[in-house]
């Protein structure tokens, strides 16, 4: 059972997608968004966008889906980065499936965050 006080849904989150963890290259709505998630560790997130991502730098600001950081393959979102920006389009399409089913099982778990399970 979760304990999450706090749910937060960010519609339209592709406009978070200038985030840079180097503070000078960062928009405003990108570091509020990271910002945001890492004040509240426990808080639910929900992204939901119709935009797609056309580049795999635009999801700096995914922190809560476990892609990158403890319990992941890449310590941090340059190390991803790096990774999926030379495997191209077809790795894109992959890590969608992928999660996709991840976040099935994990709902039917009654799990709804990969960090909290």
């Amino acid at each position: 059972m979760c304990a999450c006080l706090l749910s937060f849904f960010f519609p339209e989150c592709h406009r978070a997608k200038n985030y840079d963890e180097e503070e000078s290259k960062s928009s405003l709505t990108g570091r509020a968004v990271v910002e945001l998630q890492e004040a509240l560790p426990r808080a639910r997130i929900l992204y939901a966008s119709a935009t797609g991502v056309t580049d795999i730098k635009n999801m700096a600001y995914f922190t809560r889906l476990g892609l990158w950081g403890r319990g992941s393959g890449f310590d941090s979102f340059k190390t991803f980065e790096k990774s999926m920006s030379t495997r191209g389009i077809g790795a894109f399409e992959l890590l969608a499936m992928v999660r996709t089913h991840t976040l099935l099982e994990a709902a039917t778990a009654g799990c709804h965050n990969r960090r909290s399970c």
